[in-house]
């Protein structure tokens, strides 16, 4: 017998699950751990909500409501709509309600740290200073460097590029539609590029 946690993508509890969530990793993960547990494996099914997703931030900004508040609600409603089709996870997380999540988040960011996987350096952002936001993810729009089609500055849903906010053109706030200006901000960097063993010998399968 063999033991396998599964771990689903983590919805953004800005809104209910779209028929997207439900028809791509949560219907292939509750297969597979079906399948699995027919076969006589122990299989442990577990999700959580992505509370601290930036576009909790800009949702609760947009309707004057507390991100929190607004996360606990839309993960109510998710839940219901994972019991309303049978899909059961043995543990659904909600980070802002777990007392281990920041520390265990800190606890990774430290170990990296340690391991000079972390380089601290400045960079040029996109910045909104009417609203005081950085232009990251949910709060800026543009059109995508790649395909040339409308984009927020995280990924393009046309062609699911990662639009590169530097070359991105009409980039402006998501709040008030004022073009964003650049701003240096002392960031913190992952060394990506230092794991390209480790990432290939995961991911690379043998032909």
């Amino acid at each position: 017998m063999s033991k396998f946690i599964v771990t689903i993508t983590p919805p953004t509890p800005n809104g209910d699950l779209h028929i997207g969530h439900i028809a791509g990793p949560f219907l292939a993960a509750d297969v597979f751990t079906r399948v699995q547990r027919q076969r006589g494996h122990e299989c442990v099914l577990v999700s959580y909500s992505d509370d601290y997703q930036s576009y909790m931030l800009r949702k609760g900004l947009e309707q004057g409501v507390d991100p929190v508040e607004l996360a606990r609600r839309n993960s109510d409603r998710i839940e219901a709509s994972l019991a309303a089709i049978n899909i059961q996870p043995d543990n659904w997380m909600r980070p802002h309600d777990n007392p281990w999540f920041a520390e265990a988040v800190g606890e990774v960011f430290g170990a990296l740290r340690d391991a000079d996987a972390i380089e601290c350096r400045d960079s040029s952002e996109p910045y909104c200073p009417d609203c005081d936001v950085w232009g990251y993810e949910a709060f800026a729009r543009g059109n995508c460097n790649y395909c040339g089609a409308e984009s927020d500055a995280s990924q393009c849903e046309n062609c699911a590029q990662a639009p590169d906010a530097e070359l991105m053109t009409d980039l402006r706030c998501k709040l008030c539609c004022q073009p964003s200006q650049w701003k240096k901000v002392h960031r913190a960097f992952l060394k990506l590029a230092g794991f390209k063993p480790q990432l290939r010998d995961r991911l690379v399968r043998p032909t």
